[in-house]
């Protein structure tokens, strides 16, 4: 019939499209990503799927008071992280949905 949309090939499509996000997202899960807070005294690296997977501290941290001083740094290091993990994912899925032929908006402004 003349103006029915092909059902078959919508879900080709849409299966097509499922796998790449599959793939994509194993692929995000398999970048790391660094954060780091204090000019290096604590740095932490995170996979793309936000697993923190080490916490370094430079030579500085034995200077910053006690542990309890680190204790801040830490959460902006991961923190940090977390943003860094997120543009990877944005990027990646932004480029998936233009090969899909998919429209996104553009990316808000760092803040």
């Amino acid at each position: 019939m003349e103006g029915m949309p092909d059902f078959g090939d919508l879900a080709n499509k849409l299966e097509r499209a499922r796998a790449e996000m599959d793939a994509v997202r194993q692929l995000i899960g398999r970048q790391v990503v660094e954060g780091s807070a204090g000019d290096g005294i604590v740095s932490v690296k995170m996979s793309g799927d936000y697993r923190l997977l080490e916490v370094n501290f430079g030579p500085a941290a034995a200077d910053q008071g006690g542990l309890a001083a680190l204790g801040p740094l830490i959460v902006e290091a991961v923190n940090d992280a977390m943003r860094e993990a997120a543009k990877l994912a944005e990027l990646k899925l932004s480029d998936l949905a233009g090969e899909l032929g998919i429209e996104t908006p553009s990316p808000a402004p760092d803040a």
